[in-house]
């Protein structure tokens, strides 16, 4: 499995997204947050491309959403 995440969607209010998914592929990773999205009420698509592979291989930091409007 691998770690994405994504923050191009939109979301119940304007203060940005953030959404972290475990797949084993992007387009899998996307469809299962579209699944989500459309479970809580925010049905849309979910472009395969803004779904952003963490890579595992050392430490590191991804910082998915700082307040910043």
């Amino acid at each position: 499995m691998k770690l994405f995440v994504n923050n191009s969607f939109t979301g119940h209010y304007p203060t940005g997204t953030a959404a972290v998914v475990v797949a084993p592929s992007a387009s899998r990773a996307a469809e299962i947050l579209r699944a989500r999205l459309t479970k809580i009420g925010l049905p849309q698509e979910v472009n395969v491309k803004d779904m952003r592979e963490v890579k595992l291989t050392g430490e590191q930091c991804e910082i998915l959403y700082d307040g910043e409007y």
